[in-house]
């Protein structure tokens, strides 16, 4: 097919007029509309339930329900544990003898020793 032919076929086709709508496919097309109209207002809650119920958000949800539940309960765990432990790890337990300095302030006369 040579260009002049393709340019002469363009041409041709773009001088055709569009044939018209059908009236039944025109009708149906507009009574879709209309009913759209009328469901559009939609609240942001329903928007929202409409998004949180596609399966690949619901399944994020879950995962991520189930990671902050698993986070609390670890950090709730750790809290319950008396903090005694951590003086111990850190040896602090060292600083209440009360020996170890020579320190007596459980006497009257601590200044004097035994």
């Amino acid at each position: 097919m040579k260009m002049d032919d393709f340019d002469r076929i363009v041409r041709d086709l773009r001088a055709e007029r569009i044939p018209e709508c059908p009236g039944n496919l025109r009708d149906g097309i507009l009574r879709r509309v209309r009913a759209g109209r009328e469901d559009a207002p939609d609240t942001f809650w329903t928007g929202l339930l409409r998004l949180a119920l596609r399966p690949q958000i619901a399944a994020g949800l879950l995962a991520m329900t189930v990671a902050l539940g698993v986070m609390t309960t670890a950090v709730a765990s750790q809290a319950t544990q008396p903090p005694v432990r951590a003086g111990n790890a850190l040896g602090f337990d060292v600083i209440a003898n009360p020996y170890l300095l020579e320190c007596y302030h459980h006497k009257a006369d601590w200044w004097q020793r035994d």
